[in-house]
């Protein structure tokens, strides 16, 4: 019987709550729909990367070579294998950057080059359109296909036709016929494919053959022993290349979504945390407002053992509303942040909602209700009726706070059990929980000292020279960092400009104004959870921002300096000339270099035939010849490589070499199946046989901007005329405006229209996308932690106006309008949003400059930019002003005799 009037009770209570219970309710929610939405998305990654490991691996073996060097030659190895029944199938995929024009804008793709008739060797890959048919079929007529996540990016339909520019200087067309989904081995390695039949009908202007980057492995049975012993034996047969198997990718990808998961849950339960903050202070406003209630109920007889049931079960019922609304709320959340990944990092992932998860979740918001509601209940039940009736201070202050720190204890004790059971890791939960806490308690330490000298500032007064003179330091402090750090400058400057503001008030104003800077001293252990809210949101949001903002500078940057060259003109003979004027026509062209390129063969190798040459029509040592004009100082920009076969580094071409027949070849051209070495003699012959030059290798290289893509033997521009046949191509490397650069290469299409033309801009518009997805799900998941701070905020003005009831009325009874009262509360909170943005904005400036400079080793210290700061510090001084009035505006209107008809 008892149980029943305790649960009606409470029931009542919440209903009598309104606005607090929502706001606990809603706190309770905030937390558990980060964590159960956090947890369903790392379900959702784990089934995406794991469920079919094979699938996504490609195989039961994966050969992979980052130059894309595996030949002809080295496939006839895995053929050898199939023949001796050691190997069951294997694929082979050539990967192709590229460029097309889509409405005038240049765009990136990916594509792959594979055999219909093998590929994909594991897993299907069904097709989303059209409906019949089969990727082989599609493949093996001529048609593209083309994944879900190129067709949503370049707005695609089947039946679309494109022109694809290689950065090997190739170039074709190809008609979408079908679309598949991001799944599987192609997941975040490539966006199209085609055959390798229809990649060989490219035009080929220099004559380079492309080599193989992947080839995949079934082994008999697909057994995890047989491929492991084939990975070694094709390890030791190509040192060069790297090989995995699907138990080390599985290992590799297991503890990669562990760390992940992990990562999300304590984003989640930081997100707790902060909700749990929430909790506290709004059960201290539900249940300080039933002070007089509560003495009327123990002169009754009621004693705390009875209250603490009764508000037990109050907790209780919020946690369950709570839990099953955030609950509810996190599955939704979990299909947004499920399309920001995909979205980010071109994957499929598949939709799970895991019915453990959620149930896990309401269960975690129930028990951190109690947990957290733990301190103001057991507070509020130990009230003394006659201290509440007589209006007193409650006494016994010391033992008070021993009992406070060893609730408080409690709070720890049970809020790292609550830690470990979401993060299943001791170790893990131990560093996060003491961090926490030492963060947090460093941090209020901090800001309740800061609240102490806000309180005790004095307030500018034009009659007061000596508060004028005060901000004098201030705005020379802001004029000099306008120059070092322009938007913190600005934003000292406008403060300064406030202060300046409020000096010219009347008395009446200021003196209300007064008044809120010593509200922030009396209620320092508030003010200092609200500043440290603050804090936590800003840097959250702020780091995310500056951090991706840095990387795209970094980006931009690194690129001007490391390839000054941007765009690229591949031009014929008969072209060059028309593509010159051009050029030259062009007011904004810089850094314009010009080299010549001829396709040839390898004919010889120090008298011996070269690998391959078995036949009168064989390709397979296909290679071209870049020619630059010595003579005159137009050096290739390259980076010189140790050989393989060899024990010293080679060297670059120099003016010495005009006129010579030294070349520097790809550091790939020392490894099987040529293996160059330096001081060789290379017979290389045009692709008729009528010309012939007998190179020799000096050098070795790689990175030489878009030309490392071809892959290019470098010699004297004399070279490559002379296996040119007096013909070769033409390449232009310039530098144009990034701004303007798709129109320029367009204006140039137009007017020699059978120019190949290639441009950074594609890539860079790309990399900008696939950053500006990442930077939108993280700030998701950090704008939470900013929402459950002004959560925070919410409640402490709740707490504040009903604690300051009486003294509002006072106010109100002396002279003070309503309007000037909420203007005490603003001003209060608009200081205390102004000084936590500030501070995180500070500490963002320089963590995001430290680890730039740590991540990109670079010797300047970017900071945040000035829209950044002046956006967030407005926006969230706005916010923090917008809550406290929404909170506040009632309280403030309330008529002085209603309070003090009872005083």
């Amino acid at each position: 019987m008892r149980l029943r009037m305790y649960w009606r009770y409470a029931t009542r209570s919440l209903w009598r709550g309104g606005q607090h219970s929502l706001f606990a309710i809603f706190c309770v929610a905030v937390g558990v729909m980060v964590i159960v939405a956090l947890q369903l998305v790392g379900i959702m990654v784990n089934a995406a990367l794991i469920t079919n490991i094979r699938a996504l691996h490609g195989g039961d073996l994966a050969v992979h070579s980052e130059s894309g060097a595996i030949t002809e030659e080295q496939l006839r190895y895995f053929t050898q294998l199939q023949s001796q029944g050691t190997i069951t199938a294997y694929s082979p995929a050539i990967t192709v950057e590229s460029t097309t024009a889509i409405d005038g804008d240049l765009q990136r793709v990916s594509f792959w080059a594979v055999d219909p008739a093998t590929f994909p060797l594991a897993g299907t890959m069904p097709l989303i359109e059209p409906a019949s048919g089969s990727i082989a079929t599609l493949l093996q007529s001529g048609g593209a296909v083309v994944t879900d996540t190129l067709m949503q990016r370049l707005h695609l339909h089947i039946g679309d036709t494109l022109v694809l520019a290689t950065t090997s200087g190739r170039t074709g067309r190809i008609t979408i016929a079908g679309e598949i989904p991001t799944t599987g081995v192609i997941s975040g390695r490539t966006e199209l494919l085609i055959s390798k039949q229809t990649y060989a009908r490219f035009a080929n202007p220099t004559g380079i053959t492309t080599g193989y980057t992947w080839v995949f492995v079934n082994v008999p049975g697909h057994a995890d022993v047989a491929a492991a012993q084939i990975a070694t034996q094709v390890q030791q047969q190509f040192p060069q290349l790297g090989v995995t198997t699907v138990r080390q990718t599985q290992q590799d990808a297991q503890s990669q979504i562990d760390s992940i998961r992990t990562f999300l849950r304590v984003i989640g339960l930081l997100a707790l945390l902060i909700g749990g903050v929430g909790i506290i202070n709004t059960m201290q406003v539900l249940l300080r407002r039933r002070y007089l209630e509560i003495a009327m109920l123990k002169t009754q007889g009621y004693r705390q053992r009875n209250l603490l049931m009764m508000f037990g079960i109050e907790a209780f019922q919020l946690g369950i509303i709570g839990g099953v609304a955030g609950a509810l709320l996190g599955i939704g959340l979990s299909f947004v942040v499920q399309a920001l990944v995909e979205r980010a990092f071109l994957l499929t992932i598949p939709t799970i909602v895991d019915p453990l998860t959620v149930l896990s979740g309401a269960a975690i918001g129930v028990i951190s209700t109690l947990i957290f509601g733990l301190l103001p209940i057991v507070q509020t039940s130990a009230v003394r009726p006659l201290a509440v009736l007589r209006d007193m201070g409650s006494a016994g202050a010391r033992t008070s706070r021993v009992k406070s720190a060893a609730l408080l204890l409690t709070l720890c004790v049970l809020f790292f059990l609550l830690a470990l059971g979401i993060l299943e890791n001791v170790v893990v939960t131990l560093a996060v929980v003491l961090g926490t806490a030492i963060i947090l308690g460093l941090l209020s330490i901090v800001f309740s000292l800061v609240a102490t000298i806000l309180s005790h500032w004095p307030v500018p007064s034009l009659r007061r020279a000596g508060s004028l003179l005060a901000l004098a330091p201030f705005l020379l402090l802001g004029m000099l960092l306008l120059r070092l750090a322009p938007g913190f400058g600005l934003l000292l400057l406008a403060l300064v400009a406030i202060a300046l503001v409020i000096a010219c008030l009347p008395a009446a104003a200021r003196a209300e104004v007064q008044l809120s800077l010593r509200n922030i001293g009396r209620a320092r252990v508030r003010s200092a959870a609200t500043l440290v809210a603050l804090f936590v949101g800003v840097f959250a949001v702020g780091l995310g921002l500056v951090l991706g903002q840095n990387l795209k500078d970094f980006l931009y940057t690194r690129g001007a300096t490391v390839n000054p060259d941007n765009a690229y003109i591949l031009a014929s003979s008969q072209d060059a000339p028309l593509v010159a004027a051009q050029l030259g026509q062009m007011a904004h062209v810089s850094n314009q270099k010009v080299s010549w390129a001829a396709p040839a063969r390898l004919v010889a190798i120090n008298g011996q035939p070269a690998p391959g040459q078995t036949g009168e029509g064989e390709t397979g040592n296909l290679s071209g010849i870049t020619g630059f004009d010595l003579a005159h100082s137009s050096l290739p920009q390259a980076t010189p490589q140790q050989g393989a076969q060899d024990h010293r580094t080679g060297r670059l071409l120099t003016a010495a070499d005009a006129g010579t027949l030294n070349a520097v070849f790809p550091l790939s051209q020392s490894e099987t199946p040529t293996r160059l070495k330096l001081g060789d003699e290379v017979v290389m012959a045009s692709l008729d046989g009528k010309a012939q030059q007998t190179l020799r290798v000096v050098g070795f290289y790689t990175g030489l901007g878009t030309s490392a893509d071809l892959s290019a033997i470098l010699v004297d521009r004399n070279v490559a005329m002379t296996l040119g046949q007096g013909h070769p191509y033409t390449i232009f490397a310039v530098r144009l405006p990034v701004a303007s650069q798709t129109a320029d290469l367009q204006s140039i299409k137009q007017a020699v229209p059978g120019v190949i033309t290639l441009g950074d801009v594609a890539a860079m518009n790309q990399i900008d996308t696939i950053l500006n997805n990442i930077i939108q799900v993280v700030e998701s998941v950090a704008s939470l932690a900013m929402f459950a701070g002004l959560v925070l905020i919410a409640n402490t003005v709740a707490l504040a106006m009903l604690e300051r009831r009486r003294e509002l009325g006072i106010l109100k009874a002396i002279g003070h309008t309503s309007r000037g009262v909420l203007g005490m509360v603003l001003a209060e909170h608009g200081l205390l949003a102004i000084v936590g943005a500030s501070s995180a904005l500070c500490l963002v400036s320089l963590a995001a400059a430290l680890l730039t400079q740590i991540t990109f080793q670079t010797t300047s210290l970017p900071s945040a930019s000035s829209t950044v700061i002046l956006a967030l510090a407005g926006a969230t001084t706005a916010l923090c002003m917008l809550v406290a009035a929404g909170v506040a505006w009632r309280s403030t209107r309330i008529r002085p005799v209603e309070v003090l008809r009872y005083e």
